[in-house]
């Protein structure tokens, strides 16, 4: 600024600024033009003009006080003092005929600086075509040695032990000398320097006594969590207002006088070190106790870190220290465990080549939990196959060959199951009904028992295996064991969105691949949906919907949470991800407010009525969910209950002699599961679902309504009880000679003392089905003459948060009731198809996802993609939207390629995610280097994925988290980029020899025209006979640059 300030009165260019790409440039762009328009010296008299390849809609033809020049035209006329550019472009500007006026007004020392920007990205062959792009462009305007002043920029570019190669480097590309001395880098004070004159006046730290104290999940908010934190360390409550800044600034003053801080910094030194190296040296120097707890370490060590990232250092808010928080997580991909008596869980690319044992891929059921190993075993084979490629391939094309073990015990042989039990080797994966427990093949004598289901079903004359689960009969509900990288940060993102103590609402993820980044900016948007419902959901039910029923939510829902937000808040927060396409939704994206009549909200609301049903419905069992976290539950009213079992029990008791001395309560169990039932599996009427129920099950039919989420052939689907066999519903009573239903199951586990029960159970329950029929419990529809489908009013389902779980003594399987049906659950049979053990309380611990979802901040996630594909304009919408976020709807979440490493603003920014590993130590350093930047505080995920070198990094994460730095390199003997850039060269030449545009055509297809014309007149002949003509002195100068 200041060479061309005192050069304000000369033409041509003065400083080239070299970027990278594009919208780093256009990012830059508006900070030089905020600096020249605030400096009163500089408005006015200095230019700087932005020439890239894409164009604005309204290009800038003056300098103003966010934007510089950018209209080309103007910029080719009156050249500005300060360029812009990449270094492709730069390329075109020197071999293009029209952008000659560029460089007219230039004298051999009229440019004076070239900065490169971003150094550290232009390594190899980038390298090299920038080293000789700088060489042809002092060569264009006859520049003296050592008179360009050189500079490049990068946080990344080398480590202090790496100072020759950098310079050698730097020389390379530039072409001008470099010594020692032009190398800047960073400069830290020492721990020393920093604590000078800081007195040690306290010494305590939390007692063991104070643990729950140390808890932030005891706390509803930060502020209550920082000020019971600063009692516990400096032993009183903290004087004045700890939110203001002189507050802060008085807290970074006291941590200074605290030994432990003290230590604490001794032991860093600045560097980087996991939670167990830092306890292990606490312990070491007597500060915690050998014995001491590790999660309690932990919780002090967190406690002191979040004062200090809350402390400030003066008034202008400067961080105290910085503060950087990274965890390392590794995808749940290609798990197996070991066939034996006692499994375990490992990773099958962990597995050595000389394992003893055997390890099979996991399956598990959705629904019940229950778990098994899954292989392929073809018809005339007695032995398991483990190969996984295979496995996977078998699992998701459900060929015949594929096979589920479940692990079984002598009570499970009790179990009335369809398939057949037997032992398998854990040595060589060989079956045998061996009674001698010894493997044939391997004469190997540790056998496990196992259960192996018939999961056969013809689809169009083929045999294939179905996913259905054999324990409780859940159609689909077999899957592989696992979660993919992008699983598990979707319910981080979740998380980090919902917590009161996250006060910067904003993530930036990282993806090595622009296909990677779209469909991650997609699938965190959509998967976050459910986290923010549930929560939003549970606090409505705990301020307005307790004890109301199911009927009744949808109505308080929607005008609890429009009061609160507004029309358009409220229709930004809920729509689902699959109506964000209506052009209604656009325009409230657009101009703020839905168009006049829009029908949208209507839309937003039944949904939101819906995912209510399905909440407390088919879905109450399945993930994160309300009823499984133990805050609330849908149960049917206890007065509707006992006026059904009233007269139910009398009526049974009078018509069939051997239920004549049932307890009444026996009859209300039967009831009361028989509706547990129905309900998890989603039978409870809706609106929607008339079509649905009178097309005896199919669900294409619910996508055609605009507010239903989409149905796939596999997707679950409510299932309705009905009389007709062979069903998609539940069937009420098996055909001759066919195993039982779950119905049938259940009602002689009810009655299971009782001899030949089971014919009495179509009896009992056609009474029963009237009787709920009649109470207004149950509604029954006729689909077809022959067949009735009955289902569950939601007006008897009443929601509580009072909830209880009980578990199965025998299998395990929990079931959430209301705190009203304890006593009629205990000793209940299992609901558990086939399981025929009782359910006892269980001593529920406070579940982490059901205090999440009753604190939680009701927050969208909306995620936006942010790659190199995206057009300038929509590019430079969507940062501005996101470093705003004036809107409810306006992005949050960027989905970025490492395109976005670069210094582009972005705003304030405390968290980063990486989704992979990125390829090197620059990479890693630039992505997290990209939070923490406004307030010191920094949290950042990293997610290895299940290959090599995203493995080896995991291991040893401080390997890239503190790894040496390598300084980038060029090749300027490759023959290959000197021939392209000898090519170059020569346009330059030609180009600036004064030919017209006429003799350069723009167009391809005019050069393939002239090519076969075969013309001496036209180009591209013309060009080669200049080459050939000046062919010696091209190749001296060449040479010689």
């Amino acid at each position: 600024m200041d060479f061309c300030y005192n050069h304000r009165n000369e033409d041509g260019i003065k400083a080239i600024i070299i970027y990278p790409m594009n919208a780093l440039a256009t990012n830059q762009a508006t900070r030089i033009a905020k600096m020249i328009y605030q400096n009163q010296k500089l408005r006015g008299y200095i230019t700087a003009g932005l020439f890239i390849g894409q164009n604005e809609q309204d290009p800038h033809v003056g300098m103003t006080s966010d934007g510089i020049i950018t209209n080309k035209d103007i910029l080719r006329g009156n050249p500005p003092d300060i360029l812009l550019t990449n270094y492709k472009m730069l390329d075109y500007l020197l071999i293009r005929v029209k952008d000659r006026k560029l460089w007219q007004n230039n004298d051999p020392k009229s440019l004076k600086y070239l900065v490169v920007d971003e150094l550290h990205t232009f390594d190899g062959a980038q390298g090299t075509d920038l080293a000789c792009l700088i060489r042809r462009l002092k060569d264009r305007l006859n520049l003296p040695q050592q008179h360009l002043c050189c500079v490049g920029t990068s946080a990344t570019i080398g480590s202090d032990k790496e100072i020759e190669k950098l310079l050698a480097y730097v020389t390379d590309v530039f072409n001008e000398p470099f010594d020692e001395v032009s190398v800047i880098t960073e400069d830290r004070i020492s721990v020393s320097e920093y604590l000078a004159g800081a007195a040690i006046e306290y010494t305590e730290i939390p007692s063991e006594n104070n643990s729950l104290a140390l808890r932030p999940d005891q706390y509803d908010d930060s502020m209550n969590y920082l000020k019971e934190q600063y009692s516990l360390w400096f032993k009183e409550a903290f004087k004045g207002d700890l939110t203001a800044i002189g507050g802060r600034i008085a807290l970074g003053q006291n941590i200074l006088k605290h030994r432990f801080f003290h230590n604490l910094l001794y032991i860093l030194r600045g560097k980087v070190t996991t939670m167990q190296n830092l306890i292990s040296e606490l312990i070491r120097i007597s500060i915690f106790q050998e014995d001491a707890d590790e999660i309690f370490c932990a919780d002090i060590i967190n406690s002191m870190c979040a004062l200090i990232s809350f402390a400030r250092s003066d008034e202008h808010n400067m961080p105290f220290l910085n503060v950087r928080y990274q965890l390392w997580m590794r995808e749940l991909r290609r798990m197996v465990s070991q066939v034996s008596p006692k499994p375990y869980l490992t990773f099958a690319d962990d597995l050595k080549g000389d394992q003893e044992n055997k390890f099979l891929p996991i399956v598990h059921c959705r629904e019940c939990g229950c778990t098994g190993w899954g292989g392929v075993k073809k018809d005339e084979d007695n032995t398991i196959n483990n190969d996984l490629k295979e496995f996977y391939f078998t699992f998701f094309k459900k060929q015949p060959w594929l096979i589920f073990l479940f692990p079984c015990d002598k009570d499970e042989l009790k179990l009335r199951l369809d398939g057949e039990t037997t032992f398998v080797c854990g040595k060589c994966l060989t079956l045998t009904n061996n009674t001698e427990k010894k493997c044939p093949s391997c004469q190997n004598n540790d056998l496990v028992r196992v259960f192996i289901p018939h999961n056969w079903t013809q689809v169009r004359g083929r045999v294939k295996t179905n996913n259905n689960c054999p324990y409780c009969g859940s159609h689909g509900g077999l899957t592989i064991m696992g979660s993919s990288a992008a699983s598990l940060i979707s319910v981080l993102i979740g998380q980090l969105f919902a917590s009161r103590y996250n006060d910067h609402k904003k993530l930036v993820t990282f993806s090595d691949s622009v296909q990677d980044a779209a469909l991650c900016a997609g699938f965190f948007g959509a998967r976050t949906y459910a986290l923010n419902f549930r929560a939003a959901l549970q606090q409505m039910i705990s301020e307005k919907g307790k004890d109301k029923t199911l009927s009744e939510l949808t109505d308080l829902f929607v005008k609890h949470w429009t009061d609160k937000l507004g029309v358009e808040k409220y229709v930004a927060s809920f729509i689902a991800h699959n109506m964000e396409w209506r052009p209604e939704y656009e325009q409230l994206k657009r101009k703020g407010t839905l168009p006049h009549n829009s029908i949208l909200k209507e839309l937003v609301d039944k949904r939101i009525g819906w995912e209510i049903f399905s909440e407390y419905g088919y879905r109450a069992r399945i993930g994160r969910t309300l009823e499984k976290s133990g805050i609330s539950c849908a149960y049917p009213v206890s007065k509707k209950i006992d006026e059904v079992v009233e007269e139910l029990s009398e009526t049974i008791r009078n018509e069939i002699g051997v239920l004549r001395d049932i307890d009444i309560n026996r009859f209300k169990s039967f009831i009361l599961g028989l509706i547990m039932r129905i309900k998890l599996q989603g039978g409870v009427y809706h609106a929607a679902l008339e079509t649905y129920i009178q097309s005896n099950g199919n669900s294409y039919l619910l996508n055609k309504i605009p507010y239903m989420p989409s149905f796939g052939q596999g997707s679950r689907a409510p299932v309705f009880l009905t009389n007709k066999r062979q069903s998609r519903f539940g069937t009420l009573l098996s055909a001759q000679n066919k195993a039982n239903t779950w119905y049938e199951n259940w009602f002689s586990k009810c009655f299971r003392e009782i001899p030949l029960i089971d014919n009495y159970a179509e009896d009992v329950f056609k009474v029963a089905l009237n009787k709920l029929e009649d109470k207004n419990i149950f509604k029954k529809t006729i689909i077809r003459q022959d067949q009735a489908v009955w289902g569950i009013l939601p007006e008897i389902l009443q929601i509580t948060t009072n909830v209880k779980q009980i578990r199965c003594t025998q299998c395990g399987h929990t079931v959430s009731i209301s705190n009203d049906e304890i006593d009629y659950w205990k000793d209940m049979s299992c609901l558990r198809l086939n399981c025929w053990g009782r359910y006892s309380q269980d001593n529920f611990r406070d579940d982490y996802y059901g205090k999440l979802y009753s604190i939680a901040n009701i927050y969208r996630i909306f995620a936006h993609e942010h790659t190199g594909l995206l057009k300038r304009i929509e590019r430079e919408d969507i940062e501005k939207r996101f470093i705003h976020n004036k809107n409810p709807w306006d992005p949050n979440l960027l989905s970025a390629t490492p395109t976005l490493e670069m210094g582009i603003d972005i705003g304030d920014l405390s968290s980063v995610f990486l989704c992979s590993v990125p390829p090197a130590q620059t990479n890693y350093l630039q992505r997290i280097g990209r939070s923490g930047r406004a307030d010191g505080n920094a949290f950042n995920v990293t997610v290895a994925e299940g290959m090599s070198h995203d493995l080896y990094f995991y291991a040893d994460p401080e390997e890239m988290i503190s790894g040496e730095i390598f300084p980038p390199g060029v090749y300027l003997n490759a023959s290959a980029i000197l021939e392209r850039q000898f090519v170059a060269f020569c346009l330059d030449s030609w180009v600036d020899s004064g030919i017209g545009q006429e003799e350069f055509p723009l167009l391809l297809g005019k050069v393939l025209n002239n090519i076969d014309s075969h013309n001496d007149a036209l180009f591209p002949y013309t060009f080669l006979k200049f080459i050939q003509e000046n062919k010696d002195i091209l190749l001296k100068r060449f040479f010689g640059l």
